[in-house]
C-alpha cells in the first residue's frame, strides 16, 4: 500500500472535475430507474469491498497454492518474483482473477449488511452529556477527542496490530505500542460522544375525552 501523494491529488481533483463538467448527461443518466438501481447496489457494497478486498486477495493465494497452482515465476536479479513467460503468468493472473471475484462477492453477500446495524453503544441514546455546557467546552472537549484519535490512528498506521497487546516498539525514539492505539480510538471515540445532544423523553400527548 502506498501512501497519498500529489499524484492522488490531482487525480481526486480530475475526478471531481469531470462529474461538475458532464453533470446534466450524469444526471439525466441517473434518472433511468435501472442504471440508478445499479449505481445505489454498487455504492451500498463499495465500502464492503474496500475493507474485504485485501483478505479474498490472500484466500485467493491460499487457495491455489493448496491445490498446487502457484503462479509460474522465478526471483529475478532484484530480489523480486519475475514472470517466467508471459502466457503461463497471464492464464494463472485470469484464474487468480476469477478466484479473487468470487472469494470477494462472497465476502460482502455476507458482511455487507453488518455496515448498517446499529452498535450497540455507539449508536445507543447518550446519557452522559456535556451538550448544555455551552458552545467554547464542547469545542474544546471536541479538539481533545479528536487528539487523541489522530494518536492512536498514527500509533496504528505506525504499528499496526503486531504484537498485540505487550510489544513495545520504538518509532523515531518514541516508544509506541498497539494496545495504546486500540485503547485511545475508545477513549477518543467515548470523549467526542459527551457532546452529543442527550436522549430525550418522548413527549407524551394528552388525547382530548370524546365527551
Amino acid at each position: 500500500m502506498f501512501p497519498p501523494s500529489i499524484i492522488l491529488l490531482l487525480q481526486g481533483v480530475a475526478l471531481v472535475s469531470a462529474i461538475y463538467v458532464f453533470q446534466r448527461p450524469l444526471s439525466r443518466l441517473l434518472h433511468r430507474s435501472r442504471v440508478w438501481w445499479t449505481v445505489t447496489g454498487i455504492n451500498m457494497t463499495a465500502m464492503s469491498s474496500y475493507l474485504w478486498h485485501v483478505p479474498a486477495i490472500m484466500f485467493a493465494f491460499v487457495l491455489l497454492h493448496a491445490i498446487g497452482l502457484d503462479p509460474p515465476t522465478e526471483i529475478g536479479e532484484a530480489g523480486y518474483p519475475v514472470p517466467i513467460a508471459a502466457g503461463p503468468y497471464f492464464a494463472w493472473f485470469a484464474l487468480a482473477l476469477v478466484v479473487f471475484v468470487v472469494l470477494l462477492a462472497a465476502f460482502v453477500s455476507v458482511l455487507w449488511s453488518t455496515e448498517y446495524r446499529p452498535l450497540p453503544w455507539w449508536d445507543s441514546p447518550v446519557r452522559l452529556s456535556v451538550f448544555g455546557a455551552g458552545a467554547l467546552p464542547r469545542n474544546i472537549i471536541v479538539a481533545v477527542g479528536v487528539i487523541v484519535l489522530w494518536l492512536a490512528f498514527m500509533i496504528l498506521a505506525i504499528v499496526g496490530l503486531r504484537g498485540f497487546p505487550t510489544e513495545t516498539r520504538y518509532w523515531s525514539g518514541i516508544p509506541v505500542n498497539a494496545l495504546w492505539g486500540v485503547v485511545g480510538v475508545f477513549v477518543g471515540s467515548a470523549i467526542v460522544r459527551l457532546t452529543s445532544r442527550p436522549a430525550q423523553a418522548p413527549a407524551t400527548t394528552r388525547q382530548s375525552s370524546p365527551l
